[in-house]
Order: C-alpha cells, then sequence, then structure tokens
C-alpha cells in the first residue's frame, strides 16, 4: 500500500508486523510504479519515467540500489522501419531513442 507521503506500507507475514519504507529519492509517486517481492529478502520496484523504466531493489534495511534501466526505445528498435523519421512513414511504432544520454 502506498501512502501519500511517499512511503510504502508493507506487512511481513512470517513475523505479523507491518513496516514502512521509504521511495528512493528518484522515484516521485504518481502511479507509474509496481512492486515485487525480492526471492530472498526485500522488495523489487519498477519506476516509469518517461520512455525509461528502472528497476530497483531493496535490501530490507533502508537501502535503495537501482539494479538497471532499459530505455524501451533502445529495447523495441527492432520495430523501426526504412522510413523513420521522414514524412512517408506512417506507422505508429516507428521512433528515434530520447533515452541516451539519460542513463
Amino acid at each position: 500500500m502506498m501512502t501519500a507521503q511517499g512511503y510504502i506500507l508493507g506487512l511481513d507475514l512470517a513475523i505479523a508486523n507491518f513496516f514502512t519504507v521509504q521511495l528512493p529519492n528518484e522515484v516521485q509517486y504518481n502511479g507509474t510504479f509496481k512492486l515485487s517481492r525480492a526471492q530472498h529478502s526485500g522488495l523489487y520496484l519498477i519506476d516509469v519515467e518517461g520512455f525509461q523504466l528502472r528497476d530497483w531493489h531493496w535490501d530490507g534495511v533502508g537501502q535503495w540500489v537501482l539494479v538497471d534501466t532499459i530505455c524501451v526505445h533502445e529495447a523495441c528498435d527492432h520495430l523501426k522501419c526504412a522510413e523513420m523519421g521522414t514524412r512517408s512513414c506512417t506507422h505508429n511504432s516507428c521512433f528515434g531513442c530520447c533515452c541516451r544520454g539519460q542513463r
């Protein structure tokens, strides 16, 4: 559960205890992220920033680590067509990468 103050409220079922986790400073609560439980401990948070997906890991102690940044344009590079960027291109899937230099 997300609070309005940038905290996540969680429940540890193993010890029947509530806990709070503050979001990373770089992540703003605007509904563009998802949480997932890590295999051994902690949480994963997937955040959307423009055309980038950012993968964060919380270690269970209070530290968030940015694991990976994925540029959607680069990941979908194979969808480009030969006419990309020209007026004759009518495909909605054609785009240039605007993520360069943002890593």
